[in-house]
């Protein structure tokens, strides 16, 4: 369908208030882009959806609404702001469709994965997938030779119950191949700190704000781990917040009791204000991590300023507080919340520098090798890979980047800059394109 059908979705993404003093979207903003058609603009965290007041009768939300995540304006209607998951399942059905991921076929497939080779990348996590008959068709259309990277897609453990869940992961198993490999399982259990709907121990949010959602409840999460624990199924599990990963460990732990596993590796996801005594249990608990180092860069000033003050903010994603306890760790961009880029991922970790300048927590930054640790083998390891990629060994795929400097030899502060000359994937060799 056109953008000139007048009932066509428009639709934008990228919006982030923290950016733009605060101001938060309504539907009477999104009213003055139209009011005979449906508007609907994702945040940049993809945690909160706005749209217009067509869209609001449309999904049935009013001032008679009770779901978390339906915020509300001064006359009890509701503000437009969509926050969690179930009030944005609510909208899709409403529409029909998911627009996050619209119609995608073999060839949208094989353009990202050109795009992830320009930055070095060899495998891709798609961490959180709904894994409808259509979308693995997509992915085993596209997984083909010529493609220049690997895909690992995980189920989004919202789009059934476990048991549909375990069952489904066992007939995907059964036809993985070494370009596309099914086998782990995504849990969100809270949602982002800049959106404030991430689940907080206290003394909760710096500015004040109310806590954030629980996109999984605590009892719940129990139920969900241990079905998928119970069948030896690999979970990557989203925490933000504090409490929240306080939830997941708790969840871990009652699972580990009931039916012990010495190497299940279910790794909890960005788990970004985890504290000293957390990152104690994870290590206990044979847990992994991949932090979202990115965040550093693009919202630390953010949670210096508003969301956690200067000591909270000075640990998030402490990567070097979980190398000097042996955690298994990987670090992340998150794409699209910020763009794909290992190297830069690895600078924000090294450096742990804002957008400002300021740097936040120097006890909590990484060596370069680290770094590049976890940027490849560390990030193989959370995979359950490690045996084939994530290092230049005999008897692996030979998949490895190519770069124009080496990183041991270039300044800290530039690791960034650092050009990518081609990537190697099983042996053939993809040049990266002279601009």
């Amino acid at each position: 369908r056109s953008i000139a059908d007048p009932d066509q979705l428009l639709y934008g993404w990228g919006f982030d208030p923290l950016h733009l003093g605060g101001a938060r979207l309504t539907r009477h903003d999104l009213d003055r882009v139209s009011t005979t058609r449906p508007v609907m603009v994702h945040h940049a965290s993809l945690h909160i959806t706005n749209v217009n007041s067509l869209l609001l009768e449309m999904a049935g939300f009013d001032a008679t609404t009770a779901i978390d995540g339906v915020p509300k304006l001064a006359d009890g209607t509701p503000s437009g702001e969509l926050q969690g998951i179930a009030a944005r399942l609510r909208l899709f059905r409403a529409l029909g469709y998911n627009p996050m991921s619209g119609h995608l076929d073999a060839a949208d497939v094989a353009r990202f994965g050109s795009a992830a080779q320009l930055q070095g990348i060899t495998t891709i996590a798609d961490l959180h997938n709904d894994l409808t008959e259509a979308s693995v068709a997509v992915y085993r259309a596209a997984c083909v030779d010529g493609l220049p990277v690997r895909i690992v897609p995980a189920l989004a453990s919202v789009s059934c119950a476990p048991e549909e869940g375990v069952a489904k992961i066992g007939r995907l198993n059964a036809a993985n191949t070494d370009r596309l490999r099914f086998g782990i399982v995504k849990i969100v259990v809270d949602g982002s700190i800049q959106g404030f709907t991430a689940r907080l121990l206290p003394p909760g949010y710096h500015n004040g704000a109310p806590n954030g959602l629980w996109y999984v409840a605590p009892d719940d999460l129990d139920r969900i781990v241990g079905v998928y624990h119970a069948a030896g199924i690999q979970l990557h599990i989203h925490t933000n917040g504090n409490e929240a990963t306080e939830a997941a460990l708790d969840a871990v732990e009652k699972a580990q009791i009931a039916h012990p596993r010495p190497d299940h590796r279910h790794t909890l996801q960005h788990c970004q204000m985890a504290t000293e005594a957390q990152l104690r249990r994870i290590k206990a608990l044979g847990l992994c991590l991949n932090l979202f180092s990115n965040h550093l860069y693009y919202w630390g000033d953010a949670h210096h300023d508003l969301t956690m003050g200067p000591e909270r903010a000075a640990r998030i994603d402490a990567a070097g507080s979980a190398a000097r306890l042996g955690i298994p760790l990987a670090i992340h961009s998150d794409a699209p919340v910020t763009p794909l880029g290992p190297l830069f991922t690895a600078w924000c970790a090294v450096n742990r520098t804002t957008s400002s300048g300021r740097v936040l927590g120097p006890d909590e930054r990484l060596s370069v090798a680290e770094a590049l640790h976890a940027v490849t083998l560390g990030a193989a390891y959370t995979l359950r890979m490690d045996h084939c990629v994530g290092s230049i060994e005999a008897g692996k795929f030979a998949d490895f980047a190519v770069l124009e400097a080496d990183p041991f030899e270039t300044p800290p502060e530039t690791l960034k800059d650092i050009p990518v000359h081609a990537t190697v994937l099983g042996g053939r060799v993809f040049a990266v394109p002279s601009v």
